[in-house]
């Protein structure tokens, strides 16, 4: 079975992860050529190849700024969504429940293990992930800071954080053109329905939002506390989404 998930794909390159390698991406090249020597390769990449993998495989940091309260509010999210949708399912649809909890094994072991394993078992693994991508961080920063100062400039330019400001400010145009309100849950909510194709009317606006979520890795939502939009991952973001719909069309299927 191939261990490779594909990222990009053309009829001469291959760009693409490996599984459980989160450290690197590979291309493969077909028909391009390459220089070879003792502990060096020189392989020219073809502009059009480039490209198109240049926006792509970027290295996930959603987590280098979370605290352990941060990561343990996170996995409790997900746990209990976990737990809900397996005992739903155990309910409703028995004979899927057994794969269901497949989902997610590898960080939170069986959906129907009890709650305070799964939890450990994800704050073990969200701590060594954080600690995985606060080395990548570390990594990316020393290499940015040793090239040439024109360089530098253009690399030491914090992207995921002007993504971030600008989906806050799509999402409070949005708000105040269609709902009159300096920020709407309902526009967080349509804005990610587009994004994800499952709604055309703001098509355009979602195909920019999910540009931007992509390269900051998260969605915006209001954060109540502080009076202001906050971004968070996606992650967590899609647990808030997916009660959002389940409310929805329990609603609707009310009426």
């Amino acid at each position: 079975m191939s261990t490779k998930a594909t990222i990009a794909y053309g009829d001469n390159f291959h760009f693409y992860h490996e599984a459980w390698d989160d450290d690197r991406v590979y291309l493969e090249l077909e028909g391009t050529e390459f220089e070879a020597g003792h502990g060096r390769v020189m392989v020219s990449i073809p502009i059009h190849v480039w490209e198109t993998i240049r926006p792509l495989g970027g290295a996930r940091l959603e987590l280098v700024n979370h605290t352990d309260e941060d990561l343990l509010a996170m996995v409790e999210a997900d746990v209990d969504e976990r737990i809900a949708r397996h005992e739903e399912l155990l309910r409703e649809n028995p004979d899927r429940a057994g794969l269901a909890s497949l989902c997610g094994l590898f960080v939170y072991g069986g959906a129907d293990d009890p709650r305070e394993e799964q939890i450990k078992s994800g704050m073990e693994h969200c701590r060594r992930e954080r600690e995985r991508q606060r080395t990548v961080q570390t990594a990316i920063k020393e290499l940015r800071e040793a090239q040439h100062h024109t360089a530098r400039v253009l690399l030491t330019l914090d992207e995921r954080k002007v993504a971030a400001e600008l989906l806050i400010m799509l999402i409070e145009r949005l708000s105040e053109e269609c709902c009159a309100a300096g920020w709407s849950r309902e526009m967080e909510t349509r804005l990610w329905e587009a994004a994800t194709g499952s709604d055309d009317k703001f098509k355009r606006e979602g195909e920019q939002a999910r540009y931007l979520s992509e390269k900051c890795q998260g969605w915006a939502v209001w954060d109540e506390a502080a009076g202001k939009p906050k971004l968070i991952t996606l992650s967590e973001w899609e647990g808030i989404y997916y009660k959002r719909l389940a409310k929805r069309v329990e609603e609707e299927s009310g009426k």
